[in-house]
C-alpha cells in the first residue's frame, strides 16, 4: 500500500478506549508546540476504540484514525 512507502513523514501512535485521553494529550501538545506532522492513530478494531473516540481523534487537523484489522491479520483483542 501507498502509506507503507518509506520517505514520508508523520507520527504513529496506537491506542484504544483505555489510553484514548493520552493519545488526545499527545496530539494536543504536539498541536501546540507547532508540530504539523500527520499523525496516524491505530487501533484493533471497533471493540478496541470505539467510534465516539475515534471521530474525536479525527476532529484534529492533521489526524488520521486507522484500524489495524483492515491491513493486517492479526488476532489480538486489544492493544494491552
Amino acid at each position: 500500500a501507498k502509506s507503507f512507502v518509506g520517505g514520508g513523514r508523520g507520527i504513529v501512535i496506537t491506542t484504544g478506549d483505555g489510553y484514548f485521553q493520552f493519545a488526545v494529550h499527545a496530539v494536543r501538545s504536539l498541536r501546540m508546540l507547532n508540530c504539523n506532522l500527520p499523525i496516524e492513530i491505530w487501533h484493533n478494531g471497533n471493540h478496541d476504540l470505539n467510534r465516539n473516540n475515534a471521530d474525536f481523534l479525527r476532529s484534529f487537523h492533521g489526524v488520521f484514525v486507522r484500524d489495524m484489522k483492515e491491513k493486517f491479520a492479526i488476532h489480538m483483542e486489544t492493544w494491552d
